[in-house]
């Protein structure tokens, strides 16, 4: 499932109606072909580092390569050190990153505003270098309200910009996996931030 997706359903404004991604390799060929793009070769910047959202940038980074390698497009990938990663990342010149973003609160605008947004150009957190007026409103609007029906209605129709216009590629939604003790129970894992044991309870075992 898609970061934005698991997110997004959890808090109830994932749009049901958006066609998913479609995987088509011949479509693709055709693309390239009535665009008259041949012999096209691309960058990608991997991270050099473990995430959670993505144990090896690397690994990703080779199985893109392959898929792309089947329909004639060439993937050239790069990687630094992580300091010479992050400052070269600043200057924006890559033609893709492999990178990742952990969502740290329980409002749906934690993906949209940090990732996609115009004002996330001057942080150097918008990766994308997009910025699109009518998504930027979207969400302006979305900030102004309190009333959770009026706010899905902005933010579904800012996930139809994000699916028409495809600023970055989503791949996969990372598993939070915690251990405990089997008397450690009521503690629920949440799918941002970190872990909560405000509502765990521990019970006595036998023999204790």
């Amino acid at each position: 499932m898609k970061p934005q997706e698991f997110y997004l359903q959890h808090h109830g404004y994932y749009s049901k109606n958006l066609s998913p991604n479609e995987y088509n390799p011949q479509k693709a060929i055709e693309l390239l072909k009535q665009a008259g793009i041949n012999k096209l070769s691309i960058n990608v910047w991997a991270m050099p580092v473990a995430r959670i959202y993505n144990p090896s940038a690397l690994k990703t980074a080779e199985l893109i390569q392959a898929d792309l390698a089947r329909i004639g497009v060439k993937l050239n990938i790069i990687s630094y050190d992580w300091s010479v990663f992050v400052q070269k990342l600043s200057a924006s010149n890559y033609d893709s990153v492999l990178i990742g973003w952990n969502a740290d609160n329980s409002d749906p605008d934690n993906f949209f505003t940090p990732l996609l947004s115009c004002a996330a150009l001057a942080s150097n957190n918008n990766r994308s270098r997009w910025c699109q007026k009518d998504f930027e409103h979207l969400l302006t609007q979305a900030q102004s309200v309190t009333s959770q029906p009026e706010r899905k209605t902005f933010y579904q129709s800012a996930e139809a910009i994000i699916s028409d216009q495809v600023p970055m590629v989503t791949l996969a939604h990372a598993k939070k996996v915690v251990l405990k003790k089997n008397n450690i129970t009521a503690m629920q894992i949440r799918p941002y931030g970190g872990i909560s044991f405000a509502k765990a309870i521990q019970t006595t075992e036998e023999g204790e």
